[in-house]
């Protein structure tokens, strides 16, 4: 815009409105530098902890075996699901491992026995929950860090007394076995026992 002579009460009120305007937008970037710094900077380590807590792990789900059915059609072994509480002791958290099995204690109302390893494996802390310890510990999810709850299934045989020897079973490897054993094979993993 050309400005005339006659026009200079025009311009300068032009250049108030201009600064007026370039101020508030130098305030309102003093104001973002600082939040920006306040929160990388001065909350940064906080942040980051609480992003830790809340990552992604990995589990392993154990695949539902089939269904074995006899020469007639009849149903001998089938699935059910249970619900397990795992603990991931390789997590970061503040809270400590015995703090986190009392609040579980506290919510089923049964003592929990666990051997907690060498500290980088998943602890299964909890098997066969009832679907009303299974709604109280996913109530308190957020207040007990390094937990999940999955869903297994559990073989349950109709006649275990006359098709056990048959069928077999899976059991949990000793720590013993580990070293006799071929392939990757790691403490918690099921191996045939029978059958």
């Amino acid at each position: 815009m050309v400005w005339q002579r006659g026009d200079r009460l025009n311009y300068e009120d032009f250049l108030e409105k201009y600064r007026i305007v370039f101020l508030c937008f130098l305030v309102l970037f003093a104001i973002l530098s600082a939040r920006l710094f306040y929160l990388q900077v001065i909350k940064g380590n906080y942040f980051k902890s609480l992003s830790d807590q809340q990552h992604t792990n990995i589990v392993i789900e154990r695949a539902p075996r089939g269904e074995i059915y006899d020469s007639k059609g009849d149903i001998i072994v089938k699935n059910r699901t249970t619900f397990v509480v795992l603990f991931y002791p390789f997590t970061r958290t503040n809270v400590p491992a015995s703090e986190i099995i009392s609040q579980l204690e506290k919510i089923i109302n049964k003592k929990i026995k666990v051997d907690m390893g060498s500290g980088f494996q998943v602890v299964k802390l909890v098997d066969n929950l009832t679907r009303k310890e299974l709604f109280k510990i996913q109530e308190k999810r957020l207040s007990i860090p390094s937990i999940s709850v999955l869903e297994e299934p559990k073989r349950e045989s109709i006649y275990p007394e006359a098709t056990s020897h048959i069928i077999g079973y899976l059991g949990e490897i000793y720590p013993g076995e580990i070293d006799n054993m071929d392939g990757e094979y790691k403490l918690g993993d099921s191996v045939g026992r029978g059958g």
